[in-house]
């Protein structure tokens, strides 16, 4: 659907050796298209096919805490409507 769009990506699922740590492929360093790597060229090119520390920050980032009643996180799509009916701005949980 997104080639017939005209838009020049392709979605692909990664090769079944890639990032496995148990099973027949422990042991072994493999890219997402399927090439056996050494220790090096793993290293080099993980950083780029795995969340690295940068990702982690990143992600802390959006993760700020909304305890007022009504509010939702930024992360955190608000619901159609509240548990049992109640309106959004209930009060679930009573934080002292």
């Amino acid at each position: 659907m997104i080639e017939k769009a005209g838009i020049d990506f392709r979605i692909t699922q990664p090769h079944k050796g890639f990032n496995r740590r148990i099973g027949e492929f422990a042991g072994h360093r493999i890219s997402p298209a399927g090439e056996i790597l050494d220790e090096a060229q793993w290293a080099q090119k993980k950083g780029e096919w795995l969340p690295n520390e940068a990702d982690g920050e990143f992600i802390q980032s959006l993760m700020k805490p909304c305890t007022e009643p009504g509010r939702y996180a930024s992360w955190i799509a608000p619901p159609r409507m509240g548990i049992n009916g109640q309106p959004g701005e209930y009060e679930y949980v009573k934080i002292a």
